[in-house]
């Protein structure tokens, strides 16, 4: 039995929701042209439903391959030297769980050290 949901991302099958498609027109267009976008709006409005939606529409689509990975558990780290290496392992730990090609090596050889190395390896493996 579906019931509205208020907490957390909507999944079709068990809770009222509006289609994630509809809501924010254009995305894909962003997408295709290599242009950034910013998902900015109030809690509980389906930010997160909508983006783990594209992320499944863009993997089965085959001309890209996404990824949701959360960062919410490291929000709260203003240490590079903390936050950097913590934001890699959580790329990393959602990576093992698809079929992205080279998933397993991203990040291997990361310095930690050297914070915009890291940056720079991790630009360089996800493109």
């Amino acid at each position: 039995m579906r019931y509205f949901n208020i907490a957390g991302p909507c999944n079709s099958a068990k809770h009222y929701m509006i289609d994630a498609a509809t809501r924010l027109q254009g995305v894909e267009k962003l997408i295709d042209r290599e242009q950034y976008f910013v998902i900015h709006a109030a809690r509980q409005s389906g930010k997160t439903t909508y983006l783990q939606d594209l992320t499944k529409r863009l993997n089965a689509g085959g001309k890209y391959y996404a990824l949701y990975c959360s960062l919410e558990e490291v929000q709260g780290v203003i240490e590079p030297e903390k936050g950097i290496p913590e934001i890699v392992r959580n790329i990393k730990v959602k990576l093992e769980d698809t079929d992205i090609p080279h998933r397993l090596d991203f990040a291997g050889d990361a310095d930690y050290e050297n914070f915009t190395g890291v940056f720079e390896f991790v630009a360089q493996t996800i493109l």
